[in-house]
């Protein structure tokens, strides 16, 4: 009996949990900070506001450093279930610039609570988990909603510069100056500092360029001696330079849609009872150039980003083009480095192919 009124409880909660996160508007989300692998960024305080008096804050990382638009901290919460938020505060340290960020801005609340909504159908869960906020150099800052099979861009925002005293940033060690304390983070990160001592500042238009979104699709064209043939198409997967990926396989790819510039891709076919899986990294300057050139004259125009395959002789071309006009920009081999699997064994290099074992793990 004890039993019994034990299992009884648990379900009336769990049920009245699940009807109070619904009857209130309530979503459940983590939140968390990213910043690039190169620009390291520390914060003062990170705030997503959802109502007049009460926030979740972005949890600390010392420094914000990794791959850009991932995970990089988080909180134990006492609770899961928040309204989406409406606000972002936030204060932020360009390690490599020496410079503090600031905004207070409101966030497309309506749009996110569209969004979240959304599901993985394979997996039969919610798409997203967590609610990303990316620092980047000169004051630009992402807002992501990130899942393990499918990340989104929800928006791009700039900061303003503003000054900090340092004895407010850090209470522990007051005299010490914004140069020290950067200098720290940097002197003790080999790849930071051989890259600013190699490259110095990136570009202030980098990032923005990185965030740019594009309507385009993918397409796919296979030939065999010059004959179009028909394989069955797996999947597709991407990770792109504004942070986001998408891995969930419902052939959204294929259809046109808003996304970034491609980082990474894979490419999965069966011909003649053999699988093979296609995977490109792209060189970020060079991707850059060739959107640049397709969308010179119209930064509306749909694209396609075609792909053609030739598995028997190994010959691949990439390109973007617009069916209604005809342009079309080649993308240059040297933009790309590619490996090809058939039956899980390498079939296939390109001849500037230098990645690591396994980067095809992603």
């Amino acid at each position: 009996m004890f039993k019994e009124i034990i299992v009884i409880l648990f379900f009336v909660m769990f049920y009245g949990l699940t009807c109070f996160a619904q009857d209130t508007n309530m979503s459940k989300y983590y939140v968390s900070g990213s910043a690039p692998n190169l620009y390291p960024v520390d914060t003062f305080f990170g705030l997503l506001w959802y109502s007049n008096e009460e926030c979740l804050e972005i949890p600390k990382c010392c420094p914000f450093q990794g791959e850009w638009g991932n995970i990089l901290s988080t909180h134990i919460l006492n609770r899961e279930y928040y309204p989406m938020p409406t606000k972002l505060d936030l204060v932020y340290l360009s390690l490599i610039e020496k410079k503090f960020y600031s905004i207070e801005k409101d966030l497309p609340t309506e749009k996110m609570k569209k969004l979240w909504n959304q599901r993985d159908k394979e997996l039969n869960d919610q798409l997203f988990s967590h609610i990303v906020v990316g620092m980047a150099p000169y004051g630009g800052v992402a807002v992501w909603f990130v899942g393990v099979r499918k990340s989104i861009l929800i928006d791009w925002f700039h900061c303003e510069e503003i000054s900090v005293n340092m004895s407010d940033f850090v209470p522990t060690d007051p005299t010490i100056s914004l140069q020290d304390y950067c200098n720290f983070y940097i002197d003790n990160d080999e790849q930071v500092k051989s890259n600013l001592v190699t490259n110095g500042l990136p570009d202030k238009e980098l990032f923005n360029k990185l965030m740019k979104q594009f309507c385009y699709k993918y397409k796919t064209i296979f030939e065999k001696d010059k004959q179009i043939i028909t394989p069955k198409i797996v999947y597709i997967e991407e990770s792109l330079f504004d942070g986001t990926l998408d891995k969930v396989h419902e052939n959204n790819l294929i259809e046109y849609h808003n996304a970034g510039i491609p980082q990474k891709l894979s490419l999965n076919w069966k011909i003649d009872n053999s699988k093979y899986t296609a995977y490109f990294w792209f060189d970020e300057k060079q991707i850059l150039d060739t959107y640049d050139k397709f969308y010179v004259s119209n930064k509306e125009t749909k694209a396609e980003f075609i792909i053609r395959i030739d598995p028997y002789t190994n010959k691949y071309q990439l390109s973007l083009e617009n069916n209604e006009t005809k342009h079309t920009v080649v993308v240059d081999q040297n933009t790309y480095q590619m490996i090809v699997f058939k039956d899980d064994f390498s079939c296939y290099r390109s001849e500037n192919y230098n990645q690591e074992k396994g980067a095809w793990v992603w």
